[in-house]
């Protein structure tokens, strides 16, 4: 009887466990991830997303992501936001679990173009995407919300 107890209480504090561990940042509600997933962009300005594809080391963790020094968003694994700007440059930095900030990263970017922009947790590192890799990526993840106004990045 106290071995049954045991083993139960062992299945709840695992399960809990796992909950936790799935972090994510704040969810958009389902149509705002519907339609940024239509891959649109805005007449006179760049779509720019930014994904946190799923992966084993920290993935539990959070990811904040940081653009132009303001905090655009935090994302966890199998998370994106996206976000229209004017054409520029722009610098993303992460804030991550192990240290405070990797390398800033510059992209310049060109109005009426969609770019997809994977984040590296643990290395704080940014890459850019294909248009097929970040369509598919941004399509197996879920949109989380923008902390900031794209107008004043």
């Amino acid at each position: 009887m106290l071995n049954i107890a045991i083993k139960r209480i062992i299945i709840i504090g695992l399960s809990l466990l796992m909950v936790a561990c799935a972090a994510s940042g704040q969810l958009s509600p389902t149509q705002k991830d519907s339609d940024a997933k239509k891959f649109y962009h805005v007449v006179g300005k760049a779509r720019i997303y930014v994904i946190r594809r799923g992966g084993f080391g920290g993935s539990g963790a959070l990811t904040h992501i940081m653009i132009n020094g303001r905090l655009a968003s935090t994302v966890g694994p199998n998370n994106y936001f996206m976000f229209d700007v004017v054409t520029g440059n722009y610098i993303f930095n992460v804030l991550g679990l192990a240290f405070q900030g990797g390398q800033p990263h510059q992209f310049e970017v060109s109005a009426e173009k969609n770019y997809f922009i994977e984040v590296k947790h643990l290395e704080g590192t940014f890459k850019l995407l294909s248009t097929e890799e970040g369509e598919q990526a941004v399509n197996d993840a879920k949109r989380v919300e923008i902390n900031i106004d794209p107008n004043h990045i």
